[in-house]
């Protein structure tokens, strides 16, 4: 996307503190990408980090806060256009942390295999545990390092839903 007047805008401090301003530029799907401020790594998110009134809070929520007033307690500041870097006021919605995991399950945006930091295994173990017929599950076990019951859980299609099988 070029970088033109057009899609690029700006928030100026409002006298009361003195701020970096927030730049931004719009993109095809009316997102206000921040291009001022530094985001968190893509493993935490993504989103725009912020510091105000000594401490670091994420972009969407501080705006949130300063156009609609403070999030209510037991609720997060969410967005419907899943860019975790888009601060446009009209994108972002209040609702429960199950509301945000619920939002992410069913728009497919979670961690899987691999990308979760905690996995054992990799894509290539998974496709040869698939092709694998003969072993047992406790013997793929403990050549993985990983317990039966996962095996049995890639094997029965309940864990590492997303490998492609027909290659197996």
């Amino acid at each position: 996307m070029e970088n033109n007047q057009e899609n690029k805008g700006k928030m100026k401090d409002d006298g009361r503190f003195k701020r970096k301003p927030i730049e931004f530029i719009i993109d095809d799907n009316g997102c206000f990408v921040c291009t001022s401020h530094y985001a968190s790594s893509e493993e935490s998110g993504g989103h725009i980090r912020y510091w105000f009134d000594k401490k670091v809070s994420v972009m969407h929520k501080f705006i949130y806060n300063e156009l609609f007033g403070e999030v209510p307690e037991g609720l997060v500041v969410r967005h419907t256009c899943d860019n975790p870097k888009c601060i446009n006021p009209e994108h972002l919605i209040l609702g429960t942390q199950g509301d945000n995991v619920r939002d992410k399950v069913e728009r497919n945006r979670q961690a899987k295999g691999e990308k979760v930091h905690t996995s054992k295994l990799t894509e290539e173990h998974v496709l040869e545990i698939l092709k694998d017929k003969s072993s047992t599950n406790a013997d793929l076990g403990r050549k993985y390092g990983v317990i039966a019951d996962a095996i049995s859980k890639i094997r029965l299609g309940i864990t590492w839903k997303h490998v492609n099988r027909e290659t197996v």
